[in-house]
């Protein structure tokens, strides 16, 4: 069970070193600018629908993240 846990703790740490770099590479210029298109969506430019949906995509993640860490972080603070 002791395995499992830090598992577990090494894979939420894990995803939170890599939450900055996709953000990172969401919002690079390369990406950004196949959105550029003069489409819309409900009367919004394609690429005002991209940035707002990433930047909310990743404000969840990271709420979500910071509750799994807190949550192992309890855990380890028990178990200790």
């Amino acid at each position: 069970m002791g395995d499992e846990a830090a598992l577990k703790a090494a894979k939420t740490r894990d995803a939170a070193l890599v939450l900055p770099l996709a953000g990172l590479a969401l919002f690079t210029p390369p990406l950004i600018e196949v959105f550029a298109a003069d489409e819309t969506i409900f009367g919004a430019p394609l690429i005002v629908v991209y940035v707002f949906t990433a930047w909310a995509g990743l404000v969840a993640a990271a709420f979500l993240l910071s509750r799994r860490l807190a949550r192992v972080a309890a855990a380890r603070g028990e178990a200790e």
